[in-house]
């Protein structure tokens, strides 16, 4: 099940402070900046709203903005749900949060197949194996490394570009 808080930038502010929706759903959380702000003294933690307080006469107004913005968010996951019958990465519920909230969606950068592995290599090096509990071994990290350069290899020699998007079977002969 999804759901949607609210939280401060900087929640011990001397002044008006940014809100953020964090989105959870599953195991993901997608947190993004809403261009509400407010002041520390007048939010309840708890409830996640404005408190009611007459030196913050527009409590209900606000609240009913962040009612407002939770709704929307909750349909944007759900339009997504439905028009793909799969929920969301964070990285395309990030996008369609934001321009859905902000007319502005973020600039992801794009990885390509190419520079993501020699990180991942690098990075496993320092990974610890889930099953094992241990780091993993040389052995797996040069089986990784000479992949790549296997794959690098068969690129040239084909001359045919291998990104996320277009590797298939198709040349497995």
């Amino acid at each position: 099940m999804a759901t949607v808080t609210f939280i401060l930038k900087k929640p011990t502010s001397k002044e008006e402070t940014p809100l953020f929706l964090v989105f959870r759903y599953k195991e993901e959380r997608v947190k993004i900046a809403i261009y509400d702000r407010i002041h520390p003294e007048f939010w309840d933690k708890t409830k996640q709203r404005a408190k009611s307080s007459k030196k913050f006469p527009e409590y209900p107004e606000f609240n009913s903005r962040l009612d407002d913005i939770e709704s929307r968010a909750k349909n944007v996951f759900r339009r997504f749900e439905i028009d793909h019958k799969t929920q969301p990465s964070p990285t395309q519920l990030r996008i369609l949060l934001d321009k859905e909230f902000n007319n502005e969606p973020v600039e992801v950068e794009k990885k390509d197949l190419f520079s993501f592995i020699p990180k991942f290599i690098e990075e496993s090096k320092n990974k610890i194996n889930d099953k094992t509990e241990k780091p993993f071994a040389d052995c797996t990290v040069n089986i990784y490394k000479n992949t790549f350069r296997l794959l690098n290899e068969f690129k040239d020699k084909k001359k045919i570009k291998i990104d996320f998007d277009n590797i298939c079977l198709k040349y497995t002969a």
